[in-house]
């Protein structure tokens, strides 16, 4: 299937198989809604990679390694990796965690990361 105008007459890329049979019927937009300086509006992928980050800039704060913060929360430094690269979607309860382990208040990792680097380096301890 080709693609549709969606109500901000934008040439939406889903197609109606991907939108769950609904193209559009509602005037919603499938995409993310620009806002009026070019950025996206609640861009699901930038918060979470804003607020991975900023737990990484926390814990190193801390000097508290990904494996270190992994066993005090009693999960995979996988997982931690994934949060912190801003690929896991958080739950309220494992961002309080992450929040509590790094000190600091749930609102404190909402605010925008202070570095703008990938990552964020703890130094390991020798």
């Amino acid at each position: 299937m080709g693609a549709t105008i969606c109500a901000l007459r934008q040439n939406c890329q889903l197609s109606p198989a991907r939108t769950t049979g609904k193209s559009n019927l509602w005037g919603r937009c499938w995409q993310r809604r620009p806002s009026g300086d070019g950025r996206a509006v609640n861009d699901v992928g930038a918060i979470l990679r804003g607020i991975g980050r900023r737990i990484a800039e926390l814990r190193v704060a801390q000097n508290i390694t990904q494996e270190e913060l992994a066993e005090r929360l009693d999960v995979s430094v996988g997982y931690v990796r994934q949060v912190e690269g801003g690929v896991k979607n958080l739950s309220v309860r494992s961002l309080a965690a992450f929040a509590d382990v790094v000190g600091a208040e749930v609102a404190e990792l909402l605010r925008p990361p202070r570095t703008t680097g990938k990552r964020a380096r703890a130094r390991r301890k020798t």
